[in-house]
């Protein structure tokens, strides 16, 4: 891997542009419905299958959350992503900040692998009801997932945040098995490479369960909006960060000789 690219993380995003100007100014009034939204947030979810047809639209709804909540949820992960490589970005490479934003990510995905488990008590003959009326609707399609691909330096993409925490190890001539070997009393950048690998495994867990997912309420058929489904999730299963996993092998590898 060239450690020498230079990756330019985006400025992260002002907090007070993600809340309601009220709430930003301080408005002791504004009301927990207000604050989140809630009229256009509970509204959103309009589905295609008619009132009349009560279990069958009930199922669509629920679809419609778990996707819905999931992209909220991606959100979050992008935001927490990209402070995270400002974070370790030279020169102030604050590491613990970094790693509070990693592990919070890592947890998000986690908790996104739920989203899709939850999917198994989607009704089958439900779905094979209203998914034809779905169009070019696809997964595939979500830009915030494209984007955390790009983020996790996935499909030949760059990690700004990985790139970040191999620079910090080159300033400390350590190479990701040396890290490995003087662990943990090498600190900060330890913890910033387990924090690393608990995201790197969550993200894998999340590409299996929606593997699964999809086997379960599809089985060989083409995916939904023309993708090519269940084969095309199984070429696309990586993990990102795969330098830290080989030099977790390579450690053991050296002790075993």
């Amino acid at each position: 891997m060239d450690r020498t690219a230079a990756v330019t993380p985006s400025a992260p995003v002002p907090p007070s542009a993600a809340v309601p100007p009220s709430a930003a100014e301080g408005d002791d009034d504004i009301g927990y419905d207000s604050y989140l939204d809630l009229e256009a947030l509970l509204s959103s979810q309009r589905p295609t299958t008619p009132d009349s047809e009560a279990f069958t639209h009930a199922s669509e709804h629920f679809f419609i959350v778990a996707h819905q909540s999931s992209e909220l949820w991606l959100k979050q992960v992008l935001l927490d992503l990209e402070l995270a490589a400002h974070a370790v970005a030279a020169p102030a490479r604050d590491l613990e900040l970094c790693l509070d934003h990693v592990q919070r990510a890592a947890r998000i995905v986690e908790l996104l692998a739920e989203h899709f488990a939850v999917l198994d008590r989607l009704s089958l003959s439900c779905f094979a009801r209203f998914r034809r009326r779905l169009g070019t609707a696809s997964g595939a399609a979500s830009e915030q997932f494209r984007a955390l691909n790009r983020a996790l330096g996935l499909y030949g993409d760059k990690s700004a945040l990985y790139q970040g925490f191999l620079d910090t190890l080159d300033e400390r001539a350590l190479t990701p098995v040396e890290m490995y070997r003087r662990a943990p009393q090498i600190g900060a950048v330890y913890r910033l490479a387990e924090g690393l690998v608990d995201l790197s495994q969550a993200v894998r867990r999340w590409q299996l369960v929606h593997l699964g997912a999809a086997i379960r309420q599809i089985g060989p058929s083409p995916g939904t909006g023309g993708s090519e489904g269940v084969d095309f999730l199984a070429r696309r299963m990586a993990a990102p960060f795969p330098e830290l996993w080989q030099a977790r092998a390579q450690l053991h590898e050296a002790q075993a000789s």
